[in-house]
């Protein structure tokens, strides 16, 4: 079914018209694929494999821990199926969307990368840039943009679409078809690039003009950061963003460290806003905490979701699940990722944000449900044999018990034959082994 476009004005009261010198914004998604990329196959399509350099590796340890490291870049010499693999397309392709039809914009798709990640996940990305752009305008585009469940062909450009028709070509030949997601049959629709959720995932950063005061930033830290009309937050209309969510979101998810940068950590999206930012933080914002610390983030919760998702199906046997999360928790949840504090805060934002932490609780949640349910089947199978065992053992004690009176008192001369004299003895028996547990079971009530 059809989602409407969402509704996006600006709010009644608004920050003015607000520049933004830069915004630079990466959308991301993900399927299951069946097998690792041919490099060959996509060469041809004129995508590129990125290598980092050895020595770009040895600067990288010096920061973060190797194993990190490791996962995040692979070098000529040393590659593996536990790194991350990158493919790489320059495009610098203008994209026009008419937002919600109030006006035209333009945004440029400077390129895509895949990213071949271990577990047999594709992670990808989309890198759009804009200079020199109303904030509002950047809010309406990824509004626009990041709805991948719905398109209107007649408000986005065609370059769009050639866009993520690459990137569904790519889906169609890797895909994997053991799990939950399901090709749509919408024309407008492309949620089989996205297993889970229905919009793209954003790291944005978004750097101002002139300087604005602390209140106005945080204001225009949400809204960019939820893909909001800028002036939402101040207006009191319907549909408007009420003061108490505001508040809460950001006093639980905001990162301040700096004066002259901000962060907010949503589950949709990482937003970073600053300004008089040097060229290389700019630089190290994406490299660092793009490419590495949301990149790894994004894989973990996916993972854990798939995970989660396949233990409630129980399409997999549980013990096969549980090995493959202890591999996984092994050689990719990572205790720490860099010797410096700062790296450590924003994962730490970043995980809070996409709330791992609970898709992992409840993976522990449903795996000691399982054990609790193995621990019960298999004390109720140790009962079954011990009740027979028991009935086993009475039954040779009776069988000894009365080849025992026999041969003291032959049951022929007390009761004419053998048979009858077996019988009875059983009947005994039997009678008094009901008394005592009738005896014992009253005991046990009083």
């Amino acid at each position: 079914m059809k989602q409407p476009t969402p509704h996006h004005t600006s709010g009644d009261i608004n920050l003015g018209k607000m520049i933004l010198k830069t915004h630079i914004s990466y959308l991301c998604g993900y399927f299951a694929s069946s097998c690792d990329l041919q490099q060959s196959k996509l060469e041809t399509e004129g995508w590129e494999r990125i290598f980092c350099t050895d020595k770009e590796f040895d600067i990288y340890d010096n920061y973060y821990y190797p194993e990190f490291v490791a996962f995040c870049h692979q070098t000529a010499s040393q590659h593996g199926n536990k790194s991350v693999a990158k493919y790489h397309k320059k495009l610098n392709s203008p994209v026009t969307l008419s937002l919600f039809g109030r006006k035209m914009h333009s945004v440029t798709v400077t390129d895509v990368t895949l990213y071949n990640m271990p577990c047999q996940l594709l992670l990808y990305s989309i890198r759009i840039e804009q200079t020199d752009v109303d904030a509002d305008d950047v809010t309406a585009s990824l509004a626009i943009l990041r709805n991948i469940t719905h398109y209107d062909r007649n408000a986005i450009s065609k370059e769009w679409f050639d866009i993520i028709d690459m990137l569904d070509a790519i889906h169609a030949e890797y895909y994997s078809h053991n799990t939950a997601a399901l090709k749509n049959n919408d024309s407008d629709s492309y949620q089989q690039l996205i297993e889970n959720g229905n919009k793209f995932k954003i790291f944005q950063i978004a750097l101002t003009a002139s300087p604005i005061d602390h209140e106005a930033r945080e204001q225009l830290l949400f809204e960019i950061g939820t893909a909001a009309p800028i002036g939402s937050c101040s207006t009191t209309s319907p549909d408007g963003t009420s003061r108490e969510y505001y508040t809460s979101i950001l006093a639980q998810n905001k990162l301040s460290v700096f004066n002259n940068w901000t962060a907010l950590s949503l589950l949709d999206s990482f937003t970073i806003i600053g300004h008089e930012v040097k060229p290389w933080q700019v630089s190290n914002w994406q490299s660092d905490y793009f490419e590495m610390i949301y990149l790894h983030a994004l894989f973990r919760k996916f993972y854990i979701y798939r995970t989660n998702l396949l233990f409630r199906q129980g399409t997999c046997r549980t013990s096969q699940l549980v090995n493959r999360f202890i591999d996984f928790e092994h050689f990719y949840c990572f205790n720490k990722i860099s010797y410096n504090f700062l790296p450590l805060e924003i994962q730490k934002a970043i995980d809070k944000g996409l709330e791992i932490n609970d898709e992992k609780k409840q993976i522990y949640h449903l795996i000691e449900q399982d054990n609790n349910q193995q621990e019960k089947m298999s004390d109720k199978k140790m009962n079954n044999i011990l009740i027979y065992l028991t009935f086993l053992t009475l039954f040779s004690t009776l069988w000894d018990c009365a080849s025992l009176l026999d041969s003291v008192l032959p049951y022929e001369a007390v009761v004419g034959n053998a048979i009858n004299g077996y019988r009875i003895v059983t009947y005994i028996f039997i009678a008094v082994t009901a008394v005592i547990i009738f005896i014992n079971r009253k005991r046990e009530k009083q």
